[in-house]
């Protein structure tokens, strides 16, 4: 499949993104019913999951359809940095994690109703990704060096696909998205040491 730049760019859409083929009711019914069946419906539970869930549900589904995922880019709200779905159609998006969105819990959502802070970044193969999910087994067995990998495939995706006069913007936005993705990978991790630590101490304490 051939990628562009949209030509209908706007603020909200930034990013390089696929020809979708115009799938065929039947093929559009069966990935709804399995998305609806993989969907998760507790915003608990959602949180900090789309990619995970969107690309294993894009996996699940490549025997139905070769699949793309999107991703936006989340402005005004500092509880989530991006936001991940599948693409079905042109106008169409597979939303696994929507109830991070707007609160329901159907998966299918029209990509321009997005919110306005949601700038759309682009489509992205599952091919970029699946290597890495299969190497280590599945998605839980993820390591960092892995996901720091997927996300340098992304990045080299975008720049791979842009038009030759904004290779240059490609290059610098990616190269500050993997710094930033870096520092909050690092920073997950250090947090997730204070709370074991903190754990280990109020057990000690109850002792």
């Amino acid at each position: 499949m051939s990628a562009f730049l949209s030509p209908d760019s706007t603020a909200r859409t930034a990013g390089v993104r696929v020809v979708s083929p115009v799938l065929p009711s039947a093929t559009q019914r069966a990935l709804i019913q399995l998305a609806s069946r993989s969907r998760i419906t507790q915003m608990e539970l959602a949180a900090g999951k789309c990619f995970l869930a969107s690309l294993d549900f894009a996996i699940q589904a490549n025997s139905i359809a070769e699949l793309t995922l999107l991703r936006w880019q989340v402005k005004g709200d500092p509880d989530f940095v991006e936001h991940w779905a599948v693409r079905m159609g042109d106008d169409t998006a597979l939303d696994l994690t929507r109830i991070q969105v707007d609160g329901q819990t159907s998966v299918v959502k029209k990509i321009a109703s997005y919110p306005a802070g949601y700038l759309l970044k682009g489509d992205y193969p599952v091919s970029l990704f699946a290597s890495g999910v299969e190497a280590f087994g599945g998605l839980e067995n993820l390591c960092i060096r892995t996901a720091l990998l997927m996300r340098w495939n992304m990045v080299a995706h975008d720049v791979r696909c842009a038009p030759l006069i904004g290779k240059a913007r490609f290059v610098w936005d990616g190269a500050g998205e993997l710094e930033r993705y870096l520092l909050r990978v690092l920073f997950s991790g250090w947090r997730q040491k204070l709370a074991d630590r903190r754990a280990r101490l109020l057990k000690n304490l109850q002792l």
